[in-house]
């Protein structure tokens, strides 16, 4: 199959860009293995997009979609794409079944992926109690006992969703002040089953079949303590998943961020673009859509300039 452009994610960046090339007409192909969303599928609640007092983030993502997905030539295809190789405006894109796509340009909207907790029985629990995507497995802790370990929006954001339906909520954090919007921790601290445990790094995560605790070390007397929860929600940040950018030269940061300018959304490779999370700017769902409209109408610019 052969289209103008290929978008590579389809978080707010992505569907942002499916919409502008769309509108111009552009043959477009959108690429996203997961539900469409990205980062707002764990978001239960956004108050800071324009247009909306209030919105949950998965009701957001789902009419993003339709809205780009409503236009004549943007297609989505919800598969991976494991390769990438070419120059322009011929590049070739390899999905995880083998199939094959040609593009003229691309966007890399792949996002970042979520850090792992890195502790013993960190990875030995992962789908046993130990979790990283809340909107997924929340619901599968009503009434029990959990951890939310991490201090940023994300982290205040999943263990507000927890504490509606978990009996119990520690937020555990290694600082005294938290990263995150002083509203969230401010809304956190008035529910009822919250609890704070700050200076507290985690050690292990302990259970047999299933995980039955944490252990944590005191910051500042090095005394080890556990908590008994059933869940431990991991939300410690983000890795940009930049390989295919990688693949495709572009260049990228010693964080492994893709390096674009912020004019156009251009990387180092001609042709190739980046938008969201993967670039390492501000990590907000209004930012991403703004790179994202910027690479869509720079690369469909690119596409009919040649």
């Amino acid at each position: 199959m052969e289209c103008d452009l290929a978008i590579v994610g389809a978080g707010p960046a992505g569907l942002s860009a499916a919409l502008y090339a769309g509108r111009r007409k552009a043959r477009t192909v959108v690429f996203e293995e997961k539900m469409a969303g990205g980062s707002m599928n764990v978001t239960p609640v956004i108050e800071n997009y324009p247009g909306f007092k209030s919105v949950g983030g998965l009701e957001l993502a789902k009419r993003m979609r339709e809205q780009a997905e409503s236009l004549e030539t943007v297609e989505f295809v919800d598969k991976e794409v494991v390769d990438a190789s070419g120059s322009f405006p011929a590049f070739s894109l390899k999905t995880a079944d083998g199939q094959e796509f040609k593009a003229k340009a691309i966007i890399l909207a792949t996002g970042a992926e979520y850090r792992k907790i890195g502790v013993p029985g960190g990875k030995e629990f992962e789908g046993r109690g130990v979790v990283y995507c809340a909107t997924c497995d929340a619901p599968l802790f009503e009434g029990k006992a959990v951890a939310v370990v991490g201090g940023g929006n994300n982290a205040l954001n999943t263990a507000l969703m927890l504490a509606d339906t978990a009996k119990k909520v520690f937020l555990v954090h290694r600082r005294e002040e938290f990263r995150a919007e002083q509203v969230l921790v401010d809304r956190l601290r008035k529910k009822g089953n919250t609890e704070f445990v700050l200076n507290a790094v985690p050690t292990k995560v302990i259970g047999k079949k299933m995980v039955s605790g944490l252990e944590y070390e005191d910051a500042r007397t090095k005394e080890k303590k556990t908590l008994e929860v059933e869940g431990v929600f991991v939300s410690i940040g983000v890795t940009p998943v930049s390989e295919l950018a990688k693949k495709l030269g572009a260049e990228v940061t010693e964080n492994n961020y893709v390096k674009t300018d912020l004019r156009t959304c251009a990387t180092t490779a001609k042709g190739v673009f980046a938008a969201g999370d993967v670039t390492g700017w501000w990590r907000q769902i209004i930012a991403a859509c703004a790179q994202g409209g910027v690479a869509a109408t720079n690369a469909v610019e690119a596409v009919r300039q040649k």
